[in-house]
């Protein structure tokens, strides 16, 4: 295990044991942070998720300049429902034989850079990790889980399931840190 994930996820249980998450009081509205280009990432198993995905990007969307909202489904085929204009769908497709990413979605994930990436997906997959590995950020968030704390910069450990809270927690923890893009 190289040092810098063993340092990380000895932070990261540190940080869950001093400061647990459980002990923060959300506010009645949204918290706003400065004008970073946030790119979205989620991993769904169902068109009616990506359907959610659709409401909560309603909610925020004027609040926050998101530039892309990527939707890696692990699903065969998605119903024709109407999806939300801003989100990219990955699927199993994006990948060659092999595993790796295809050259255009290679070339799409390397060509726009981000400030911030939050992902919302709790777990993944080695396809899911794969696309968050290529995301151009310059600070990645995520879920806790210790086989993958060498992609994300900020770690949360977050029971909630709706993605507005969610969102939330993740706001609060980057503007404490006083990140400034």
């Amino acid at each position: 295990m190289s040092i810098k994930k063993t340092v990380k996820k000895q932070f990261a249980k540190v940080n869950i044991k001093v400061k647990p998450l459980n002990k923060h009081k959300t506010s009645e509205s949204m918290v706003t942070t400065s004008m970073a280009n946030i790119v979205l990432f989620f991993y769904c198993t169902s068109s009616k998720e990506i359907i959610n995905i659709g409401k909560f990007l309603d909610k925020i969307d004027d609040s926050f300049n998101i530039g892309a909202v990527l939707v890696y489904a692990d699903i065969d085929k998605i119903e024709n429902e109407i999806i939300h204009d801003r989100i990219k769908i990955f699927n199993i497709d994006n990948f060659n034989i092999v595993g790796s990413l295809k050259q255009n979605t290679s070339d799409w994930l390397s060509s726009n850079i981000f400030d911030i990436l939050i992902s919302f997906a709790d777990n993944c997959d080695l396809f899911c990790n794969r696309i968050i590995n290529n995301i151009s950020a310059e600070f990645k968030a995520g879920s806790f889980n210790e086989q993958n704390l060498e992609l994300f910069d900020l770690t949360l450990v977050n029971t909630t399931d709706e993605y507005h809270k969610k969102f939330e927690y993740y706001i609060h923890y980057i503007n404490n840190l006083n990140i400034n893009t």
